[in-house]
């Protein structure tokens, strides 16, 4: 026993408790019921709330616990479910698309895998976005010990209202990024109307293109749909292309949204208001590089 106590470097009375407990149950692997109060929770509850969650008929331990009623508390079956492997977290989001729509986008990838890459850089994509004033919508992650949780570099720090913020209009073509649109209120048909005209068409022609040369990209949203939206394209001479609904991650605008939400949140001067928040993403708009815009493009035509 010392030799054994002296080769891995611990006490002679750990290696003599050790061997006593494997007197009494030479293996490890199997647990022996010590004394107290047995637990009213049997096996056959267990394997019911196991069930529950993993047949997809409950999603968490409070759900499961309504349906089996076994006989504790909901915290004490969140613990039996952490036990065989179910842990908590939060559940994942995805867009609610019926069979039709994935359908339809499957459809339009098939149809536009094979165009041309010249083709391809004549299109012109287009949408809008929120920039806020005062941080982001979504959740951010921090890494700190878990006694750190109230220090200040560590809080998520919040302003009444959300704080404000701009909805734009923006438009990229592989020439670069287009000319920006400050939406003001809530936007409706004639205000589109109005960013087709004002804002579409120079930064087709800025693009060093004709606007009946470009394939115009559009989500179908209520107001891009409307007839006078319709007209108005119509009258300006666009080719609008063929767009299925309920498909925001096939517009490589999105990258560029995000592009410009993280330059206006790494400049040294913080926009204090909504005057100084318009100006600061106008430049830090015109700012991206061309090259990042073509690398996006490039990728697009490689996916498809």
């Amino acid at each position: 026993m010392e030799q054994i106590a002296k080769k891995m470097g611990v006490n002679k009375s750990q290696i003599s408790h050790t061997l006593k407990k494997l007197e009494k149950n030479p293996d490890f692997y199997v647990r022996i019921e010590g004394p107290g109060r047995p637990s009213l929770v049997t096996d056959h509850d267990k394997c019911r709330l196991y069930w529950e969650i993993i047949s997809g008929r409950s999603h968490n331990a409070t759900e499961a616990f309504d349906v089996v009623k076994p006989p504790c508390c909901v915290q004490t079956a969140c613990r039996f479910l952490s036990k065989m492997g179910l842990v908590g977290c939060h559940r994942h989001t995805k867009a609610a698309v019926t069979m039709k729509y994935a359908r339809n986008c499957f459809t339009w990838g098939k149809t536009h895998q094979n165009i041309h890459v010249d083709i391809h850089k004549t299109t012109m994509y287009s949408d809008e976005s929120r920039i806020n004033l005062w941080g982001l919508d979504g959740g951010r992650w921090c890494h700190r010990h878990p006694y750190e949780a109230t220090l200040g570099q560590n809080l998520k720090t919040t302003k009444q209202q959300g704080g404000g913020g701009l909805m734009v209009w923006g438009c990229i073509t592989s020439n670069g990024v287009g000319w920006l649109y400050c939406i003001t209120g809530m936007m409706n048909a004639i205000q589109y109307c109005r960013v087709l005209e004002q804002t579409l068409i120079p930064s087709i022609i800025e693009a060093g293109f004709h606007p009946w040369s470009v394939s115009f990209q559009q989500d179908n949203a209520r107001v891009h749909m409307a007839k006078i939206s319709n007209k108005k394209i119509t009258e300006l001479g666009l080719l609008l292309m063929p767009w299925p609904a309920g498909s925001p991650d096939m517009n490589i605008i999105e990258h560029v949204w995000a592009i410009l939400k993280i330059r206006i949140r790494r400049r040294t001067q913080k926009p204090k208001n909504l005057d100084e928040l318009w100006v600061a993403t106008q430049e830090e708009w015109y700012r991206i590089p061309k090259r990042q815009i073509e690398t996006l493009y490039e990728c697009q035509f490689q996916g498809e």
